[in-house]
């Protein structure tokens, strides 16, 4: 009985500090209105941070997790647009620090949304075989002849970064290339 009661008591301390990392602060409306205001006024400039079609990059100039994998998509995808193909050579990309997976994905939920996905022909989602790490990637094809930007506007709307029980990702990704799709939630870096 003893032993038992303190298993008990340690899975309570554990399932309590587990998720325990300090979340950062987040912007008031204010900041947020004030931040989005000083955005356009600065459209011009384009020094510090790019967010055209789906870039993002730091103003240290080195390229994102999610930069990186933007470009290796474009390059990849002038050749081939096969979904399941351009995720599993995503997944290849020396960017990625962990042993990642690819799975065949249809309308409905998916890991990362808050709402249900619908409007694509084939999808294919990439990530890692650990469920801790802030990573989610999709490759999707739409019919042709649909509205494929309004389809990443839908998937950018839905998108959930915190959709990871005790981690979040820090920047959210998309491009097209004709009728297939990239996304991807991530980390601006995986820590070595």
């Amino acid at each position: 009985m003893r032993k038992i009661a303190i298993a008990l008591a340690f899975s309570m301390m554990l399932a309590a500090t587990a998720c325990g990392a300090k979340e950062e602060a987040k912007p008031t409306d204010k900041q947020q209105q004030t931040q989005q205001e000083d955005t356009n006024k600065d459209d011009t400039n384009q020094e510090d941070t790019q967010q055209e079609e789906g870039k993002t990059e730091e103003a240290t100039g080195e390229a994102t997790v999610g930069q990186t994998l933007l470009n290796d998509f474009k390059k990849k995808a002038e050749e081939n647009n096969n979904a399941k193909e351009l995720a599993e050579a995503l997944l290849t990309n020396e960017v990625i620090k962990f042993k990642g997976a690819t799975m065949d994905v249809e309308p409905g939920p998916l890991t990362g949304f808050s709402k249900d996905i619908k409007g694509f022909k084939n999808g294919v989602m990439f990530g890692p075989v650990i469920g801790t790490i802030p990573f989610v990637g999709y490759v999707f094809t739409v019919e042709e002849g649909a509205d494929v930007d309004k389809f990443v506007e839908e998937l950018e709307n839905s998108a959930d970064q915190r959709w990871n029980i005790c981690t979040a990702a820090e920047e959210t990704v998309t491009a097209t290339s004709g009728n297939t799709v990239f996304f991807v939630m991530s980390p601006k870096e995986f820590e070595e």
